[in-house]
């Protein structure tokens, strides 16, 4: 009698096969989930890593910066300037004046709306605009620090509120300059101000407060001075370290006597760009 043949022997070994190859399936999805993991905990090590580095560099800079506050003049050609960007090179560090520029938040609607300061932001466009800087209280108006006050909820608007001269002379164009000469009465003095334009060029000889005032023959006390001074409120500085960028805002803060105590951070943000340099 003819035997039949079981089928079923037949599908053992495919049967075996497709388990086989679901364990290792499995196994090679296991691994690299476990590898995707590793990479990602990697990468959050690193940027960790990088973050912190670029924070620590980010404090010493901000010591080292103090030393700027008992500097008379602020321009990039400027002993203290200069020592601190040399300390620093090797992390593409830059710096720059931000508060030397118009901030319409701060300034009286007198003075922004002044045929001078039009002329100037018709001439200049945005790139004369700045949302940093402080108000002086010599130049500023009841109704526009009763405003800030609103806007900062409190009474005492220190330091908002102070007396340090708005913006820097070594960071002024010739523009700019002639809208404040105009804006304080002192527009008729152009031969005076041709020549202070021609003393600001020469970086070996840095012009105080006192001889900018025997220039153009006026006093200390002269409004224009409210305006102009030799330093600089508001610096931005951006520094590369370990593919993070980092940029930062420090501002002056005065003490008593009108004079800058020191540099305070007040904002800072630090960006990882990921890659390989």
């Amino acid at each position: 009698m003819k035997q039949e043949k079981d089928f079923r022997e037949g599908f053992s070994t495919p049967a075996a096969m497709i388990l086989i190859f679901s364990f290792c399936i499995i196994i090679m999805s296991l691994a690299f989930f476990s590898m995707t993991k590793q990479k990602k905990i990697s990468t959050y090590k690193k940027i960790y890593i990088a973050k912190r580095n670029s924070e620590s560099i980010l404090e010493n800079i901000v010591r080292d910066f103090q030393v700027i506050s008992k500097e008379k003049v602020d321009t990039y050609q400027s002993d203290g300037i200069q020592d601190f960007l040399s300390k620093y090179i090797e992390y593409e560090i830059n710096i720059e004046d931000v508060s030397t520029k118009i901030n319409e938040e701060f300034l009286p609607n007198r003075i922004y709306k002044s045929k001078e300061i039009q002329d100037l932001l018709f001439v200049c466009g945005e790139s004369i605009k700045t949302e940093y800087g402080w108000i002086n209280s010599k130049i500023s108006d009841s109704e526009k620090i009763e405003e800030i006050k609103k806007d900062f909820e409190e009474e005492n608007i220190f330091p908002i509120v102070n007396n340090l001269p708005l913006y820097n002379i070594y960071f002024m164009d010739e523009n700019f300059l002639k809208a404040i000469c105009s804006l304080t009465d002192i527009s008729t003095k152009w031969s005076e101000l041709s020549i202070l334009l021609q003393k600001l060029d020469d970086t070996q000889n840095l012009l105080t407060v006192d001889e900018i005032s025997n220039i153009l023959g006026i006093s200390k006390s002269h409004l224009f001075f409210s305006f102009v001074g030799t330093k600089t409120t508001f610096w931005k500085i951006t520094f590369s370290l370990q593919n993070c960028d980092t940029s930062a805002i420090l501002a002056a803060i005065p003490d008593n006597e009108n004079k800058i105590s020191e540099y305070r951070l007040i904002e800072k943000n630090i960006q990882y760009l990921g890659g390989m340099r």
